[in-house]
């Protein structure tokens, strides 16, 4: 059941009281497209070269106003936010839990799960050191407006910003 917002990429917003997602069949088939071209390059970034090369933007909306949104390039996040939407395969997660939709899926079972498979092979985890807290990260600069990190050496204690 929708419960509001903007439709996903491959979805209309229901009509005529019905609470449950349209397929959009165009955007449906680019979303089968991309999972099947991630799964060729198995790389975001890649993947994400490649939809721009072909011309392939995100949904773009009008609003009630006519203000339009969208219709630009997929950024590196809205890219794995739409590689792991359980949506895709009529799934509705609430709360961490997972529940039957009552919309049609777009990507059958298999291909979700072995693009789901790749996605955890490539994760990523933090190191040691990229864990530790830093207070002050992301909030000193220097003259030229450039972004100070922590840097760490054998003869200092603890870390010294540069």
């Amino acid at each position: 059941m929708w419960m509001g917002g903007l439709a996903p990429l491959g979805y209309d917003l229901p009509g005529g009281g019905s609470r449950a997602l349209v397929v959009n069949a165009g955007e449906a088939e680019t979303i089968r497209h991309l999972y099947r071209l991630y799964l060729a390059l198995g790389s975001v970034y890649k993947l994400i070269v490649e939809l721009d090369a072909q011309g392939i933007r995100s949904k773009q909306r009008v609003t009630a106003k006519g203000i339009r949104s969208g219709g630009t390039a997929f950024s590196r996040g809205a890219m794995f936010h739409l590689l792991h939407n359980r949506l895709y395969v009529s799934d509705i997660v609430h709360k961490g839990e997972r529940f039957d939709g009552q919309h049609e899926g777009i990507v059958d079972q298999p291909l979700f799960d072995d693009v789901q498979a790749m996605l955890a092979a490539h994760r990523r985890t933090r190191s040691a050191r990229q864990r530790t807290v830093n207070p002050l990260l992301g909030k000193l600069f220097d003259s030229a407006g450039r972004r100070m990190s922590p840097t760490y050496s054998r003869g200092t204690r603890g870390s010294v910003y540069r």
